[in-house]
């Protein structure tokens, strides 16, 4: 059970979920949390989504779905979260778990290392959530500040 997101989401971003059971994989998704403390130990935790895709009929044992955090609902932003994939197996007795392990994408540092760097993580990850769209600009394009005024 893993899952992968990035260090800043926007409300309507994706989470990427993973599941592997041999007894196959009924149902996948994720929980999102509001949290006072946003660092172990966690406090104040308000649950904000969870929200879960049945995959059962299918009888897979390896199962990832790209699910949209849907977290519009939010209020004030950016706001801290902390995310976790969540699973359930096809067995009888029905077991269920939070991700295990997780991968969370983050921007390198100004102008260097490659585009994105990912970083391994214990399965619970805290996320920055932010209003609004991200769009690139055309033709590779930059953002630079000039100023006329003599120094």
């Amino acid at each position: 059970m893993s899952h992968t997101i990035a260090a800043r989401v926007e409300a309507t971003d994706t989470v990427t979920v993973r599941a592997i059971d041999p007894s196959g994989i009924a149902w996948i998704g994720f929980r999102v949390d509001t949290v006072l403390n946003a660092v172990p130990p966690f406090t104040g935790i308000t649950p904000a989504r969870f929200d879960s895709v049945n995959v059962g009929a299918g009888n897979l044992t390896d199962v990832t779905r790209k699910l949209s955090l849907g977290l519009t609902t939010l209020g004030t932003f950016p706001k801290s979260v902390v995310v976790r994939g969540y699973a359930c197996d096809l067995a009888t007795a029905r077991n269920c778990a939070f991700s295990q392990t997780s991968t969370v994408i983050t921007a390198p540092p100004r102008f260097s290392g490659p585009a994105r760097a990912a970083t391994p993580s214990n399965g619970i990850d805290t996320v920055v959530v932010v209003a609004g769209k991200t769009f690139a600009l055309p033709f590779g394009g930059k953002i630079a500040t000039r100023s006329s005024m003599p120094i």
